[in-house]
């Protein structure tokens, strides 16, 4: 018995070599009932080619054309439009799965018909091996989340999500108005009607080569994005208690001043760390608020502290995973 279809949406631009790795993470899943769709924004690096292969070989390839192209969202919606499966999970062209992501996540589902949405942590893997570290989910980022007040900031990636396909119709896809943390302005109308489901387990892998073009990397575009965001669901975020509006607030901060970093401003990024440090002191934020040390500077560190955190969250250890800590979750 195969189960229900899912349905899995990779969205590509210009990176061919890194799509093949993440179309055979989606062939090579242990859970085989899996309707493989790649939409290709506009490539000109071979892409087409690949794609027709695809094609060939029994899955979807769809192209948008330059004159076409309206960003990410727009080709995630088209994705969706054009799949038939009960479940569709999400993936960038430079990430991939783990093999067994598709087959636990199917399992919560049917397991679990208020559960709308489930989620999981995942890996970041860098071009330098030894920096790669797992980031594993909120252990309270499940059920009523809007109740828990975990809607303050993203609570999961796209990558790490399945979601059944009739909420996904039901709120109209992904806003192609949103540029910049397009997950979390889908969880925000996903949670106002279902229940969310965590797998305390890292189940994708996040590509964090720093050499990538990302969106991620401008600043003034992500808080006129997160503006629009404040302002479109702006009756669910009055419904915060103070204290979750504090944590909102910190959270823009700290991300602002990881984007002013990204961007080079360590003006900004100096600034940002020490409003949030006036909302909830840290060490961290002062350090770097004083210093100057973005996270860039220190990756290493980073890696260790989240792979030690990783072990003792799990208290056992667990395989190697690229020479950084693998969590298996029985």
């Amino acid at each position: 018995m195969l189960g229900p279809k899912v349905s899995a949406i990779i969205i590509t631009h210009n990176r061919c070599e890194m799509l093949k790795r993440a179309v055979n993470s989606v062939i090579n899943q242990t859970y085989k009932n899996i309707e493989l769709i790649v939409v290709d924004d506009a490539s000109d690096d071979g892409t087409q080619e690949y794609g027709n292969e695809i094609n060939r070989i029994g899955y979807k390839y769809i192209r948008i054309e330059k004159e076409e192209s309206r960003g990410g969202n727009h080709a995630r919606n088209i994705g969706i439009a054009n799949s038939s499966g009960t479940y569709i999970a999400f993936l960038d062209d430079d990430d991939y799965w783990m093999p067994i992501k598709t087959e636990k996540q199917v399992s919560v589902l049917d397991d679990n018909p208020e559960i709308g949405l489930v989620f999981s942590g995942l890996y970041f893997e860098f071009k330098n091996k030894y920096l790669n570290y797992p980031k594993l989910p909120n252990r309270d980022a499940y059920g009523d989340i809007v109740e828990k007040e975990l809607y303050v900031g993203p609570f999961c990636t796209t990558i790490t999500m399945m979601i059944r396909k009739s909420l996904l119709d039901a709120i109209g896809g992904f806003d192609e108005n949103v540029k910049y943390w397009q997950e979390y302005e889908l969880s925000l109308r996903l949670i106002q009607i279902t229940q969310v489901g965590l797998i305390y387990d890292c189940l994708s892998v996040a590509n964090r080569d720093l050499s990538v073009k990302r969106l991620t990397n401008q600043l003034d575009s992500w808080k006129e994005n997160v503006e629009y965001i404040n302002n479109k669901h702006r009756e669910l975020f009055s419904k915060l208690s103070e204290e979750g509006k504090r944590k909102k607030k910190e959270i823009y901060y700290r991300e602002a001043a990881y984007r002013a970093s990204v961007a080079s401003n360590k003006v900004e990024m100096k600034r940002y760390y020490m409003l949030a440090n006036n909302i909830h002191g840290r060490i961290e934020y002062v350090i770097r608020g004083k210093l100057g040390l973005s996270k860039n500077d220190t990756l290493l560190l980073e890696s260790i502290i989240m792979k030690c955190k990783a072990l003792f969250l799990h208290n056992k250890i667990g395989e190697i995973w690229p020479n950084a800590y693998k969590n298996i979750n029985q």
